[in-house]
């Protein structure tokens, strides 16, 4: 009986910090930006939705990306009115890329694995 009571009390208080470890990368107040999948959305069968996941968020001149399942590395290319660059990360844990201060630009992720992906900042 006792070590029930000790076995609940654990998962109790183990709770809380397994909330914390999802948290974001970055919790600054930075502006979250949707990246979506980039498939041909032609006629046809319906398809199931991707499991895969994206949270990115903009912040001080600073992309915060983390991949829920990781696709190997990642071509990650930023278009504003003036530049087009491109920066190179591993998807298997959070990056952080710095691409500077930009109003507006557009974003496009193209993985190991064939699969891109974009977002507006």
């Amino acid at each position: 009986m006792i070590k029930k009571f000790i076995l609940l009390v654990f998962l109790m208080l183990s709770v809380p910090f397994g909330i914390m470890a999802d948290a974001p990368a970055n919790d600054g107040g930075g502006k979250p930006v949707d990246i979506k999948d980039v498939r041909n959305k032609g006629i046809g069968r319906p398809q199931k939705p991707s499991s895969q996941f994206i949270d990115c968020m903009y912040s001080d001149g600073s992309l915060y990306v983390s991949f829920r399942n990781p696709e190997g590395m990642c071509e990650l290319t930023v278009t504003t009115d003036d530049d087009v660059a491109t920066y190179m990360f591993d998807t298997s844990t959070s990056a952080e890329i710095h691409i500077g201060e930009h109003p507006a630009a557009h974003l496009l992720l193209t993985t190991e694995y064939g699969h891109s992906y974009q977002g507006d900042i």
